[in-house]
């Protein structure tokens, strides 16, 4: 994929890339150096991990948790500032609604005003939250005591100026909500202003197209399918309820998942261990990208017309790696299947 290595800038879309793809904390690789790396290739904006900020508050010998993590927050979303890039999510909240232990609803609402404290401290305005998938802890899908969680949850939010929106994005292996049909149906019910949906191509694609159990890796009848359901997406959402949409492929796994596979983990879903393992760029062939995400963001961008934040998202066995030159290699990565993007769908680019 020869490409330019530096994003172009098209008009009315802002293009980033979550902190986590650009490589992981625990492996050394640090925030600075991924900002550094996402400068260097163009990107406009980051997509704020969470684990950025807890490795290095963990590590603090003075003063506790929640200080060293709020402190850390304002230093890396000052280094932001100054180099002109913007933080445009933090993200994310997970596990947080259905729990039947009043306890740890109290102490997963008392998590989120943390992250909202560290979302202002890094100078954004949404806080990403995930469809419940806590296999470990009571749970329900009720969607009554779902919703009053949730809306608790964005009138904290409210509470600020300006207020703290919530992006609600449905995993491919949700418990109990796992389509954007279902987060649609509980942000309605939510009925906050600062509470709409983040929609990730690869869960949108995974849930109803892909089948990493099958020797294709895609569903019988997966291209009909995934028709269907953008083709009710577009129709039902209003554009300005989606606050940001997050991109990436996957690979075909050869040989598929199954309980022999190496990857296989018994306390995770098939799509998770193919998430959290084999997410590429999309355009990246070599490395077995195959999903239809220029198809899926065509209808998106061109015939839905959606504008706002565009973030790369990848999880993958490379990021793991100990090198140094993780985070710019990726950016680059990034880039290139970002500009390929541009040329294919013909978006408008604007002079830079």
């Amino acid at each position: 994929m020869a490409m330019n290595s530096t994003c172009s800038i098209v008009e009315g879309l802002n293009i980033a890339i979550s902190s986590p793809s650009l490589g992981y904390p625990e492996k050394g690789h640090g925030f600075k150096q991924k900002l550094q790396a996402a400068i260097e290739t163009g990107f406009q904006g980051i997509e704020f991990w969470y684990g950025d900020i807890e490795v290095e508050a963990l590590k603090c010998q003075e003063g506790t948790f929640r200080e060293n993590a709020i402190r850390i927050a304002k230093e890396y979303g000052a280094l932001c500032k100054q180099h002109n890039i913007k933080v445009c999510v933090f993200e994310p909240i997970m596990h947080f609604e259905g729990h039947t232990n009043p306890m740890l609803r109290a102490q997963k609402l008392e998590q989120a005003e943390l992250f909202i404290e560290l979302a202002r401290a890094v100078d954004t305005d949404i806080v990403q939250i995930a469809t419940q998938v806590d296999i470990f802890n009571e749970t329900t899908g009720d969607d009554e005591q779902i919703v009053h969680e949730l809306q608790a949850l964005a009138d904290m939010g409210l509470q600020y100026n300006p207020p703290v929106r919530f992006a609600f994005e449905a995993l491919a292996w949700g418990m109990y909500n796992d389509t954007w049909q279902d987060v649609w149906r509980i942000v309605q019910k939510v009925n906050r202003s600062n509470f709409g949906i983040c929609l990730d191509t690869y869960h949108v694609i995974a849930r109803v197209w892909g089948d990493p159990t099958a020797r294709s890796c895609i569903q019988p009848g997966g291209d009909m399918q995934l028709r269907s359901s953008l083709s009710d997406f577009v129709k039902t959402v209003p554009v300005d309820k989606v606050f940001y949409i997050q991109i990436s492929d996957a690979s075909r796994l050869n040989p598929p998942m199954s309980f022999s596979h190496p990857w296989y983990d018994p306390n995770k879903a098939w799509r998770r261990i193919w998430c959290e393992n084999a997410r590429v760029f999309p355009y990246e062939e070599d490395k077995g990208a195959f999903f239809p995400t220029e198809d899926v963001l065509r209808i998106l961008l061109l015939e839905w017309c959606w504008k706002g934040w565009l973030s790369f998202e990848i999880y993958n066995l490379s990021l793991e790696d100990l090198d140094p030159s993780v985070p710019k290699v990726h950016a680059l990565r990034a880039a290139r299947s970002w500009n390929m993007l541009v040329e294919r769908l013909a978006l408008k680019k604007i002079q830079q």
